[in-house]
């Protein structure tokens, strides 16, 4: 060897896909999860101050591993590689990358720091950790056999990282909140002109011009969700056979949807969770190969019998003089159904199913003097309207007990009805109807699906007259949903809690109701009296510091401009103080 130089010799990797390579150089630390978590070294890298000064790998590194030993039992196939680097780097355009053996992250996709980090950034963490770490198995050790399939990798990787944090972490309520995070995300873009099919068999002339466009929410969003619907018409024991199956019989191969689809198939087949003369691949065509997503329209046609009908879901397209539709723009749909008298959300399997090449169907056998909910659990790609007299009868169960109906459908009925209202299917008034009983409602995906229609229209209302009628209907179901959980953020709290209580105060005190505003007063002041001790916990101090500054007199803001000066440049008390400046109302408040 030369002068000065060195010679480094490392093993043989597995048979892997080029773009899964990486090569990492820097003076970084690790730290290494407990050998009784997974039996193979799984390290967090980033820079010394980060690792080893904030511990901001500690927490990355043990749930790396035990995401890990949570694949491994639930797949039945070894981790393929000899360890499990993960590595922080500031800047990384996708956010995080699965390199077989050697993950990449953003320094804020990786890093967390106790009592500095926000429940609502664990979350975030926590997710991220687990798509990449399924992506060593699909996406490495079976890939696409090409870019158009790249949904099969990329759906499945988010389907999972919502179950695998399910079981590891669970308090963060993962399987009811991927029905905003990831069905409602999709399903918005999907009905857009931006929208394009998972698969494009035509796109393969274009080769590599074209790559980046397939990483968007159809690939990852849209994918995930027909891989729930598959689960639902399959049932999930059909599904997780399936894809062991897909797992072992593709390994260190490039694969297609086809190829999923059959095996599939053949599991369901024997399973007998699938009719003999259906095929995933039959099904799951209609909604691989064409964008968008339907329309299921129900109506009351006699005590006993309902009318069901599907359409293209169309954007600012009145129904009412019948259908638009190309009648090859149809769906093999799978319709699960909950009633009053069977209120079961969690058997999914089709109790029918509208074919293709069906438009209408007439379905007896359902009482319609009482409630019935079409798409249990929201486990079908589509949304649903009702008539008016199916859907008082939701509304009362609603009113009377939310609970019967599930978590996720009370979630989508929502979404539904706003996107209804939005796109002019429907007047406001029958989607505020389902908001009534929201003061009851203490579940984190239905107020993020709420708050997620109701920030617009905040934004438009904010500085007119029609803001007070706002405000005096929305913040007392705020503050009773608050009081069913707990103003106080108690020190066992975590996860899903948390972040509820910080969104509901958050529009509570946005909308100025006093209880929120003397809440958020109370803590700054007590912060205040005490600033080497900052008592307000960190996933509210946004909250806390910008009701106290919007609403607080000259003193206050004075206060809060001296504790601004005296604490450390680097602390995330000066960063939200700088921020919450901006939440004063009065222009006086001037910083000199």
């Amino acid at each position: 060897m030369p002068s000065g130089w060195s010679l480094k010799e490392f093993n043989e990797t597995v048979k892997m896909s080029t773009y899964l390579i990486a090569i990492v150089i820097a003076n970084y630390k690790y730290v290494e999860a407990p050998a009784d978590i997974f039996p193979k070294p799984v390290r967090i890298y980033g820079p010394s101050h980060l690792i080893n000064g904030q511990k901001g790998g500690d927490y990355a590194a043990t749930k790396a591993a035990e995401f890990l030993a949570y694949f491994e039992k639930y797949y039945e196939i070894e981790y393929k590689m000899d360890k499990m680097d993960s590595v922080a780097i500031p800047a990384f355009w996708f956010g995080a990358m699965e390199n077989w053996g050697l993950n990449i992250y953003r320094e804020n996709n990786l890093m967390y720091f106790n009592q500095l980090s926000t429940e609502a950034e664990r979350e975030s963490t926590t997710l991220v950790l687990a798509h990449e770490l399924c992506h060593q198995w699909f996406g490495n050790l079976v890939t696409a056999e090409f870019w158009d399939q790249i949904w099969v990798n990329e759906g499945l990787a988010t389907y999972f990282e919502y179950i695998a944090v399910a079981e590891v972490v669970p308090e963060f309520h993962t399987l009811t909140l991927r029905q905003h995070k990831v069905f409602q995300v999709a399903m918005a873009f999907d009905a857009s002109e931006a929208s394009h099919p998972l698969i494009n068999y035509a796109e393969r002339k274009h080769k590599y011009d074209k790559l980046m466009e397939v990483f968007d929410r159809i690939t990852y969003r849209k994918g995930a969700s027909l891989i729930r619907m598959m689960e639902g018409f399959l049932t999930l024991r059909t599904l997780k056979n399936g894809l062991k199956n897909f797992l072992k019989k593709k390994s260190y191969e490039g694969a297609n949807q086809n190829e999923l689809f059959q095996i599939l198939t053949e599991e369901g087949h024997q399973d007998g969770t699938l009719p003999l003369n259906r095929t995933v691949k039959e099904v799951m065509d209609t909604w691989s190969l064409q964008s968008g997503f339907p329309l299921v329209s129900v109506t009351k046609s006699s005590k006993s019998r309902i009318h069901v009908t599907q359409e293209r879901f169309v954007k600012d397209v009145k129904y009412s003089n019948g259908s638009i539709l190309d009648p090859h723009d149809l769906w093999t749909i799978p319709v699960a159904v909950a009633t009053a008298d069977n209120p079961d959300f969690d058997d999914l399997t089709p109790d029918f199913w509208i074919e293709k090449d069906v438009r209408f169907k007439s379905i007896e056998g359902y009482d319609t003097t009482k409630w019935i909910l079409f798409n249990a659990d929201a486990a079908g790609y589509y949304r649903v309207l009702y008539d008016d007299t199916l859907l008082n009868l939701l509304l009362d169960q609603l009113n009377n007990d939310p609970t019967v109906i599930s978590v996720v459908s009370r979630s989508q009925l929502i979404d539904d009805y706003f996107t209804f209202w939005v796109h002019k299917f429907i007047q406001v008034e029958d989607t505020l109807q389902l908001t009534k009983y929201l003061g009851h409602e203490t579940e984190a995906v239905v107020w993020t699906t709420v708050f997620s229609h109701l920030r617009p229209i905040l934004n438009k209302v904010s500085d007119t007259l029609t803001f007070n009628a706002f405000r005096s209907y929305l913040a007392p179901k705020l503050i009773q949903a608050l009081t069913l959980i707990g103003f106080e953020q108690l020190p066992h709290h975590n996860g899903t809690n948390v972040i509820l209580r910080s969104e509901l105060l958050d529009w509570a005190c946005s909308l100025q109701h006093a209880r929120c505003l003397t809440y958020a007063s109370k803590l700054f002041s007590e912060w205040h009296a005490s600033p080497g001790m900052n008592p307000i916990p960190v996933d509210i101090r946004s909250v806390v510091y910008c009701a106290a500054l919007a609403n607080g007199d000259a003193d206050t803001f004075a206060a809060a401009l001296t504790m601004y000066k005296s604490l450390s440049t680097s602390g995330i008390d000066k960063s939200l103080l700088f921020v919450a400046f901006g939440c004063a109302n009065d222009a006086n408040f001037i910083i000199p």
